[in-house]
């Protein structure tokens, strides 16, 4: 009767002392016995309430055809059960034991051989889902950190009320979408974006929303989002013409200040021999390689460096100064350079996703490589009306496997079998 009596007192100091009541966990992904991590691209978080642990997971699933992103989120109850061996906890039929660090403020959860290591983090302050909500569809926001000072270096987010959010980048009116969720875990707020890290919302304010980063990699960090205002001094992203690569008639002044390294840069370039037809597109790819068209109707390729442009045509003056990842238009070699998103890299857990975007034939290009394989989807649609144009596959970067082409209106007109 004793023993059964020292244990009942036992068994709450057990879970209380060690998994206190309202206690917050972030997950660090999957080790092994030894503590070697086997998956760290996990983003989980556990909530303690009396003898209850509510886990929180963020799933990101990959249509391997489309290389669309789904958001989703589960969180499982389980009921925490203390005994002579310690503590463990039980989910219908299954039972999980912990070990717990007092000097470390961790636990590992095992299942099967391998372990989920959290570490305590406070709660942020209690917000209300609503408000937190319609401030953030009310508003476009930027985010604040040390590496820019002025808005005009800044990435504009803008979320919707379909559950998107909307990005124009530095200088360009151009703009990507990706989904968003908003997950109520007992008044502790999640906003979490595709490939992008939770955030736990700390403090709503007039103008801004302050944030926890919580990063399967690293510690938990304040990010905050500012109100953008157009009034302040920013690019105005309304229209087409934020980010204007100037022309000039004189190639003298464009050399001035460049470094050899500019001067010397390889463009590969689209165009009859003599130039009869201006450069009337520019493309700057993510990995620094530079494609030029013209309009001329008979043209081929040739590698000149920038120097030799700009003395063939002076008015692509400016165009060194386009950022990697995108491309730029004019409609003549007297007409401002208007430059738009060319492409964009998403990283996920299990593949690589590239979009790229080509005005010269209206095409939009989507590459699915998937990682820890030599496959890569390939998607094109028209870049004007998102009509799909072709579908396939590459082995090793060759075609492979059935190919199939559409017409204008996106009806099935041919298949083919590549790589035999």
């Amino acid at each position: 009767m004793k023993k059964t009596l020292y244990l009942f007192i036992l068994f709450p100091c057990l879970i209380f002392g060690q998994l206190q009541d309202n206690s917050f966990w972030k997950g660090y992904g999957i080790e092994n016995a030894s503590g070697e991590t086997l998956r760290d691209k996990i983003q989980q978080f556990a909530l303690v309430k009396k003898d209850k642990m509510y886990l929180l997971r963020f799933f990101e699933q990959i249509n391997m055809e489309t290389g669309n992103i789904q958001l989703s989120s589960k969180i499982d109850t389980l009921t925490i059960k203390a005994s002579n061996e310690g503590i463990r906890l039980m989910l219908k039929d299954k039972s999980f034991p912990i070990t717990y660090n007092r000097s470390t403020k961790s636990f590992k959860i095992a299942v099967n051989d391998a372990f989920m290591p959290f570490k305590a983090i406070e709660q942020s302050l209690a917000v209300n889902k609503d408000i937190f909500k319609n401030k953030l569809i009310s508003n476009t926001f930027y985010e604040v950190d040390d590496t820019t000072t002025t808005l005009s270096d800044k990435l504009l987010y803008n979320p919707s009320t379909n559950g998107t959010i909307t990005y124009t980048k530095e200088y360009s009116s151009s703009t990507w979408t990706s989904d968003f969720i908003i997950v109520n875990l007992f008044g502790n707020i999640f906003l979490k974006g595709v490939t992008s890290a939770p955030l736990l919302v700390s403090k709503v304010e007039t103008n801004a929303i302050t944030f926890i980063q919580l990063d399967y990699r690293f510690d938990p960090k304040l990010v905050t989002w500012n109100v953008y205002n157009k009034q302040d001094n920013s690019p105005d992203t309304s229209t087409n013409t934020t980010f204007e690569l100037t022309h000039t008639t004189s190639n003298s002044k464009c050399i001035e200040g460049l470094t050899n390294t500019q001067l010397n840069t390889d463009m590969l370039t689209f165009t009859d021999a003599t130039f009869s037809t201006p450069i009337t597109e520019v493309q700057h790819a993510f990995d620094g390689k530079w494609t030029l068209f013209s309009d001329a109707k008979s043209r081929a390729f040739k590698r000149y460096t920038f120097k030799d442009l700009i003395k063939k045509d002076p008015s692509l003056c400016n165009i060194i100064n386009l950022p990697n990842g995108y491309y730029a238009n004019r409609d003549s070699n007297v007409a401002s350079w208007i430059s738009y998103l060319h492409e964009e890299r998403i990283k996920t857990d299990s593949s690589l996703i590239t979009k790229k975007a080509f005005k010269h034939d209206n095409s939009y290009r989507v590459f699915n490589e998937l990682k820890n394989s030599k496959k890569t989807y390939y998607l094109q649609y028209s870049l004007d009306q998102k009509i799909i144009r072709e579908k396939g596959m590459y082995i090793n970067g060759k075609e492979a496997g059935t190919w199939t082409f559409y017409d204008e209106n996106g009806t099935l007109i041919k298949t083919e079998e590549k790589g035999n």
